[in-house]
């Protein structure tokens, strides 16, 4: 069988997270697969190619400026009697070229919201509130956190401040350390804000003073018939809300 194209090589698509992913995976040469990384194309006079693939890895040197690993792909053609033809592909894989922070975010923290998860200070875990990450090869998201990533290590501390009762403020400063560079090479906080954000849920009282069996719409209380007066005790609102609130009564 006659080879008329091997695939390109890859050179700058994949970080070093994705190798596990490629390396000798059959999917990878399956081009409905997410993995797909090409197959040769091929000339033939009979029926029943077949092709198959065989991976070598070899190790660099990524603070050199080479890939952190290489793929030697080498793709062996073969038809039913026999004949077989191969065609060599590299697959680099590489540091990535760049590490996005989280923005400032809030988070809310109500009746609905079950307790979040936190870090070891008792402060909110980066999963709730985002963390650094890279994009490998399959523009997926690779959270940095508690991760060494080639070559990469981040770590981050926390302030705290109490805006008010129900809410609160984290300064979040996170730090990368580049392990080629031997020193942090990047430095981004983030501000966070958790707590209650929203109103209280207020209903007025559903009673039945005339007993009629239907809620009044408008409280009417009998008064003295000497003064005009009544002594009546305020019924309080439904509230729903998961703050403690307090309830103020004007009277006009």
């Amino acid at each position: 069988p006659q080879i008329t194209h091997c695939p390109e090589d890859i050179l700058d698509r994949f970080i070093c997270t994705d190798l596990d992913s490629i390396l000798n995976n059959p999917a990878s040469l399956d081009a409905t697969s997410k993995f797909y990384t090409g197959i040769p194309e091929v000339e033939d006079n009979c029926t029943g190619t077949i092709i198959d693939f065989q991976d070598r890895l070899v190790s660099g040197d990524a603070c050199a400026g080479s890939a952190i690993q290489t793929i030697r792909r080498v793709f062996i053609v073969a038809d039913q009697f026999g004949n077989t033809n191969t065609c060599e592909q590299i697959i680099a894989f590489n540091r990535p070229s760049e590490v996005f922070f989280p923005a400032d975010t809030i988070v809310r923290v109500d009746c609905n919201n079950p307790a979040l998860p936190t870090n070891q200070e008792g402060n909110l875990a980066p999963s709730v509130t985002g963390a650094p990450y890279v994009i490998n090869g399959f523009g997926e998201a690779i959270n940095l956190v508690d991760h060494r990533i080639c070559g990469y290590l981040l770590i981050y501390n926390d302030q705290n401040s109490v805006i008010c009762p129900a809410k609160n403020g984290l300064l979040r400063t996170w730090r990368l350390f580049d392990e080629c560079a031997g020193m942090v090479t990047n430095t981004r906080t983030q501000y966070i804000q958790y707590g209650d954000f929203d109103a209280p849920i207020v209903s007025c009282p559903a009673l039945d003073l005339d007993r009629n069996g239907q809620i009044d719409p408008v409280l009417i209380y009998s008064t003295s018939p000497f003064d005009c007066l009544a002594n009546i005790s305020i019924p309080m609102p439904e509230v729903e809300e998961c703050s403690a609130f307090t309830i103020e009564t004007r009277v006009y």
